[in-house]
């Protein structure tokens, strides 16, 4: 049918310019549907499901999530957002080694003007954690007391490796 079709295991060698990198093999291609769940990161069971596409390739996951017009009144003030559940587990070479979600749209999430908030990677785990970077200050947790509303709508996507 026009398809290129590679035997299991193999995968396309772009080898001609040897030396160039540590891999020259193009062997994974993926895309799929993940439910992400945002909530505290102290009790994994309370949470909303959100909705979550992705494509893989290679050792590269591109991802965007979102989850609309959610009631999230129950989540606790006193606890760290985090959200968990994504497709793959991030690969880090070392504990203090970190990425952060490129990019978030929220409606009827409170923080104040001089904080920016973040999702970053938590080692070895297929969970972002929830941080404030305050102006002239230490970071601090972003707390879901910032996120217990209803009618809330959040919009995410970012990129990190694997394995």
């Amino acid at each position: 049918d026009g398809n290129l079709i590679v035997a299991s295991g193999h995968g396309i060698d772009f080898s001609a310019t040897p030396n160039t990198g540590t891999s020259e093999l193009f062997n994974d291609y993926e895309e799929g549907t993940f439910t992400p769940r945002l909530g505290p990161h102290n009790n994994h069971s309370i949470y909303e499901n959100g909705l979550g596409k992705y494509t893989k390739i290679g050792n590269t996951v591109f991802y965007g999530m979102s989850w609309i017009n959610k009631n999230a009144t129950s989540f606790p003030t006193n606890a760290r957002i985090e959200i968990w559940n994504l497709p793959f587990t991030h690969q880090q070479t070392s504990t203090s080694e970190h990425v952060v979600m490129a990019s978030l749209m929220m409606h009827n999430v409170q923080f104040a003007s001089n904080h920016k908030h973040y999702f970053y990677t938590i080692p070895n785990s297929n969970n972002l954690l929830g941080l404030k970077s305050r102006d002239g200050n230490s970071w601090e947790e972003w707390s879901t007391a910032d996120w217990n509303q209803s009618s809330l709508y959040f919009y995410a996507s970012g990129t990190f490796f694997v394995n």
